[in-house]
């Protein structure tokens, strides 16, 4: 026999509200990471990056900062392969930076994949230095260009990535230190 409307109604109403609770969660710390000095990160571009994973949508700032992890690792996995195509035609000068791109790169997918594992287990000092790294990899990346004097050819993908682990960062630094969600 199929359950009634009325019946459903509790159970509804229950998912609703977590998704309204999770989804303020998300604006929330979206709000306090947009105006956190220093922060360079949008209020849209964290909305963006955190309820681009359906978890986003029912989790906590844990849940968020493994979000982050994750949505980090695959920007780097996708960025490594566009430093590979560009390594492939590159000629002079440009071949240096790429190199070290793809490596700073390389350690950003394992770094931030561990960053996404340290947030899931509550290891939010490990999870940040992690993040952190993250944002170091896209800074030195980009700062390879800028010392041979030549446009990056990464330099969105770079702020992008610094994005990102600027939110793991700052979602990792209120766990340690912890305010309200």
């Amino acid at each position: 026999m199929a359950p009634t409307a009325a019946a459903l109604m509790p159970s509804v109403l229950c998912c609703l509200l977590l998704v309204v609770q999770a989804t303020g969660c998300v604006e929330e710390a979206c709000k306090r990471i947009a105006v956190a000095k220093d922060s360079g990160v949008s209020h849209d571009f964290c909305v963006r990056v955190l309820q681009s994973d359906t978890a986003g949508a029912t989790t906590d700032r844990r849940g968020l900062a493994a979000i982050a992890g994750k949505v980090g690792s695959r920007k780097a996995k996708s960025v490594l392969a566009k430093i590979n195509k560009l390594r492939e035609e590159a000629r002079g000068r440009a071949k240096m930076p790429l190199r070290d791109c793809r490596e700073l790169y390389h350690e950003a997918v394992d770094n931030l994949s561990a960053a996404a594992a340290a947030a899931k287990a509550c290891r939010y000092a490990d999870a940040n230095i992690k993040f952190s790294a993250g944002i170091d990899a896209a800074r030195t990346c980009e700062d390879g260009f800028s010392e041979k004097k030549i446009k990056s050819p990464l330099a969105a993908e770079n702020r992008a990535l610094s994005q990102i682990s600027a939110i793991g960062t700052a979602l990792t630094s209120e766990m340690i230190n912890p305010l309200a969600c």
